[in-house]
């Protein structure tokens, strides 16, 4: 990916003893970060904008309101859920 999601994602990072990926972590934040600002319409911080987000994550030529690009993070979050479980 040449997004800085896709060159995080293959950074790793230690979180209370798990192992886990900067591109993870960052993910999972901001998904927090834009259920507070769709519910509550305040800004994590002051230089916070939706614009940085969806450079950050590839996808800013696509016209998602704050709404969809929660929706479409979400999703995503769950397919990686489901590749990286774990098989028995």
């Amino acid at each position: 990916m040449d997004t800085r999601f896709g060159k995080d994602f293959s950074k790793p990072m230690n979180i209370n003893g798990s192992k886990q990926t900067l591109g993870w972590y960052n993910l999972v934040v901001s998904i927090a970060e834009l259920r507070m600002f769709n519910s509550s319409g305040m800004k994590p911080n002051r230089h916070y904008t939706l614009k940085a987000v969806k450079a950050y994550f590839g996808v800013q030529e696509m016209k998602y309101s704050k709404h969809e690009l929660l929706e479409c993070l979400e999703n995503f979050k769950e397919q990686l859920e489901i590749y990286n479980k774990p098989k028995k």
